[in-house]
């Protein structure tokens, strides 16, 4: 039947119309292969529990609709139409004339395995927790168009059986909440649909232990912003690349942090990147690439950038004419042996303990830092294998922070150059390479570039 048979009618199975009470779908045979809810349905809905199976509908699929709602008694949301039913297959049927709101889904009442979304055509939010923690959850699509605006947090978030999302119908979307896919059980990612997304909120992604790539070509390509956690203990993703992100301006914390098992990171051609958060692939243990190049507008990179990516070998960063901020624990504790950091020479400020303990790094020199004004306290401290340092380009530098060059036992004095410290004011003797003989002599050069630099007036 296509019209109901009876005056608030409110499921259908396949061959007909199921009359109107609660209590009368308690009776639906368990073996009928679809149940239509309307709306006015969900007014009586008893209370239930995950215990509770008296009020269950048990079924293969459910279609949720809207036929015999009323302009007088609209319905606002659908998070209530689940609080009773075990299904594997959820889709939906409302009309263009439906405004709803897609909302909180409660787990405790479903063993869903997939999920249509193409059936609402008018919602345009999609609501917190929708579809979370779902263990059974093998597969979300939308087999139409959709008109979904923003998608709020922990969309399917902890779904460990999670295969498959497609996105290729998501083209309205803009806003992206937290905890997306977050603990989620996918092995890839595709960000086509995704075009018009102009926010990712924070743990993009993250913890998806299954997760091996990721393309974000097709989508993103609006985005400004990317939050705090973007695929961070993701230990199965091998490479990233943020090329497609060419309106991105923002880059939260923690991005990229712990996934233990990539190999390789591009932050390449971003003509629009201002910032980069704390922790950027910080210990992200297989890490062997990092390449940052033609980065026009970046201006400031946040403490512990790769910091403890032990394996990380070949370094590129070149093309970052405004960058002038770093923070501290820069490329601290990685594996490289040499770097190229071209495109730091207009950087002015850089943190504490700029790439100590770094156990391969055998020559330094300061040309890469041109513009430097201070050097911190613990500067390439603890690099073992270091037996070259040049100040060569240190011409702007006004003073030398404590542990200068502390624990770098492969120095000596033929291969230590400070001359380049023209414009020295003060310095800090204590820990100053503190592993070298003839310390006092690099002491004493230090001391007259200091007592010469005195002598001559400020530079505005």
């Amino acid at each position: 039947a296509t019209v109901p048979e009876e005056e608030g009618a409110t499921c259908r199975w396949v061959n007909g119309w199921w009359p109107v009470s609660w209590e009368d779908c308690q009776g639906l045979d368990q073996t009928f292969h679809c149940v239509r809810f309307e709306h006015r349905l969900v007014k009586d809905l008893p209370e239930s529990s995950a215990c509770n199976y008296r009020y269950r509908i048990d079924a293969p699929s459910l279609v949720v609709c809207e036929t015999a709602c009323t302009q007088e008694n609209p319905r606002q949301d659908v998070s209530e139409v689940f609080k009773a039913l075990a299904v594997k297959r959820l889709g939906f049927h409302l009309p263009a004339s439906t405004a709803v709101k897609l909302a909180f889904v409660d787990p405790s009442f479903t063993a869903l395995t997939e999920i249509d979304l193409g059936g609402l055509p008018r919602v345009k939010h999609i609501g917190d927790n929708v579809f979370a923690n779902m263990k059974s959850l093998l597969r979300v699509r939308a087999s139409g168009p959709t008109a979904f605006e923003s998608i709020g947090n922990s969309f399917c978030a902890s779904c460990p059986k999670l295969r498959s999302v497609d996105f290729s119908s998501f083209n309205s979307v803009k806003t992206i909440g937290d905890s997306f896919l977050e603990s989620s059980g996918i092995s890839h990612f595709s960000a086509r649909g995704l075009s018009m997304v102009t926010r990712i909120g924070s743990n993009f992604l993250a913890c998806c232990d299954g997760l091996c790539t990721v393309d974000f070509s097709g989508g993103f390509a609006r985005v400004e912003n990317v939050g705090d956690s973007f695929l961070a203990s993701s230990r199965s993703i091998y490479t990233v690349d943020f090329r497609s992100f060419s309106n991105l301006r923002e880059i939260g914390d923690e991005c990229l942090a712990e996934a233990t098992a990539m190999t390789r990171v591009e932050l390449v051609d971003l003509p629009c990147l201002k910032t980069i958060g704390q922790y950027f692939a910080n210990a992200a243990g297989e890490l062997r690439s990092l390449r940052m190049a033609n980065l026009p507008e970046l201006s400031k990179i946040g403490d512990h950038f790769a910091m403890d990516s032990a394996n990380l070998e070949a370094i590129d960063v070149t093309a970052c004419p405004k960058l002038r901020t770093i923070g501290s624990f820069f490329l601290s504790g990685i594996g490289a042996s040499s770097c190229d950091l071209s495109g730091l020479s207009a950087v002015t400020s850089v943190g504490d303990n700029w790439m100590c303990n770094n156990k391969h790094l055998s020559s330094f020199s300061g040309a890469c830092l041109a513009s430097l004004k201070h050097v911190p306290k613990n500067f390439l401290s603890g690099c073992a294998k270091l037996r070259t340092f040049e100040s060569r380009g240190f011409s702007e530098v006004q003073s030398i922070g404590a542990n200068f060059l502390s624990r770098c036992p492969s120095l000596s004095l033929a291969t230590v150059d400070v001359a380049g410290f023209t414009s020295l004011r003060q310095y800090e003797s204590d820990g100053l390479l503190d592993e070298l003989d003839d310390v006092d002599a690099v002491l004493d050069t230090l001391e007259r570039l200091r007592q010469a630099s005195a002598k001559r007036p400020r530079k505005r």
